[in-house]
Order: C-alpha cells, then structure tokens, then sequence
C-alpha cells in the first residue's frame, strides 16, 4: 500500500499482473504496473469488511482509499483509468476492470460519474456475453480469438470477452430474465451441453472459446442468478 493515498500498488515492467497475466516469450501482452483500477475496488470491499469485524484503523484506511479513487481515476473521457502507474499518470485504455470498482464502491462514489462511465462501457465494450477487455478502435485490439498461441494470447485480453465480468455489471444494471434467459439458453447448447464458456469472441457472432465449461463464468451467471431471487439455496445450504 502506498501510505501517501492507501492505494495499492504493485509489480514491476516486464511482469504479467493481476487476471490479465498472457505472457508470450517472457514478455506480458497487457503490461499492468501500478495502481491497477480493480485492485482498488477489491481492497476498499477488504477493508470495509475488516472494519465491520473491528480491525482498528481499517475505517479510517478505507475513507482515504475512497477519497484517492474518486480524486485520481475519473477522467476527462468520462470513465476511469485502467490505471495509475508509477509515474502517477493515468492510463486512459478503455478496459472493464474498471466495472469492478464502480460496482463495488458504487455507494460512495459521484452518481453522474459511475452512470457516464457505466453508459461508455455499455456502448463500446458490452456484449451479449460478457464485456469486451478493450474498446474496438484501440491500438492491439483482437476481435477474434483463435490461430496459434501466440495470436490467441495476443486477443486473451485485448478484446476477447469475458462473462465473468458481467455479475459486477449486472450489480449495476439490473437484468431481466428475459432477456437472461434468451440469451444464456442458447448458448447452453452451442459449446458443451448446459456448459458457459470461459471467453468468447468480441465480435458477432460472439463464439464460444477457450475451456468449454469455465467455472468462474458458470459462477457469474449464478451469483446474478442468487442476486436476483431467480434461484434460492435449499435447506441450510448456501
């Protein structure tokens, strides 16, 4: 933690960081150093959980995480950084981590900037499954993933979408289950059986890719599905 904002900071050049770690020949496709935006979201959660249980100073830790979120991240684009890096500067890729913060600290951060961010990333990285890991128009954009290992791992997080993503913006944005439905059915019978892919395409028609059952994507859907009383744990099970 850098003790001058209580953000957290971590890495160095040349290493993979954080869930998007494709490494090709040693060298990482989404270089992260710094203060990664969804880092911040995930250690702010940490902390007002720490503070609900009593550890001391945590509250206090979390109100000036908070005041460096809402001071360093939002930019003049209208979204947040994906980062800050060592420097302090802000890296203006648009990218989804950032959904995960404003999911996450949507309680205490500017109403106006969480919807302006959510309305970008809704008209430049939604899809029906998941969240584009860059906007279209963007240097090293790879819409489709497939050829050897290196062409993938060069398109696993600069466009390819993830569904994992989609519990945060559905915390946001609340789901119909119609629409839910629609769309969740038919894929149950494209890439395995009642099975959700681990990635798809970020472009139509949005195939299925990578492991045909991935259990962070199956527990997306399944959270959102708790979340929105669509599902109900039985008995004392939870």
């Amino acid at each position: 933690m850098d003790p001058a904002d209580a953000l957290i900071t971590a890495g160095q050049e040349g290493k993979a960081l954080t869930w998007m770690d494709a490494v090709f020949q040693g060298s990482p496709i989404t270089p992260r150093a710094g203060k990664a935006v969804e880092i911040q979201g995930l250690w702010y959660n940490a902390l007002k959980f720490a503070d609900a249980v009593g550890v001391k100073g945590a509250g206090i830790l979390a109100e000036k995480t908070s005041e460096s979120v809402r001071k360093k991240y939002f930019i003049d684009a209208g979204y947040m950084a994906d980062l800050i890096n060592k420097e302090g500067i802000p890296d203006g890729s648009l990218r989804p981590n950032q959904i995960i913060t404003l999911a996450l600290m949507k309680d205490i951060l500017p109403t106006a900037a969480v919807a302006k961010a959510l309305g970008i990333l809704e008209k430049k990285l939604l899809t029906p499954f998941g969240l584009r890991t860059l906007e279209r128009n963007a240097q090293g954009y790879r819409g489709i993933y497939r050829g050897n290992l290196e062409t993938r791992d060069s398109a696993y997080h600069q466009g390819t979408v993830w569904p994992w993503l989609l519990q945060f913006y559905y915390a946001l944005q609340k789901p119909r289950w119609t629409e839910f439905e629609k769309i969740w059915s038919g894929h149950f019978k494209k890439a395995g059986i009642d099975c959700v892919s681990e990635i798809f395409d970020a472009e139509y028609p949005f195939y299925g890719r990578g492991c045909i059952h991935q259990a962070w994507s199956v527990a997306a859907l399944i959270y959102t599905s708790f979340a929105n009383g669509w599902i109900k744990a039985r008995g004392n099970h939870r």
